[in-house]
């Protein structure tokens, strides 16, 4: 939890910076939430999606995470 919500705090901080890496934050996203599919388990379905602010968004805007 304290992780994501880490995650979410930098990409509020940073997100109108034109120099802000998305791809990097994208793939730190899809890594929280790979290891939150560890965690949880087949149990718990778990997907991964850019947030509205990003420009890209719309483009592969959702991701279900499989482990």
């Amino acid at each position: 939890q304290k992780q994501f919500a880490a995650w979410v705090i930098r990409f509020e901080r940073e997100c109108a910076n034109p120099s802000f890496d998305r791809d990097d934050f994208h793939g730190e996203g899809t890594a929280l939430s790979q290891h939150l599919k560890q965690v949880l388990g087949d149990a718990y379905r778990v997907v991964y999606a850019k947030p509205r602010e990003d420009p890209n968004h719309k483009t592969n805007r959702r991701t279900e995470i499989f482990i």
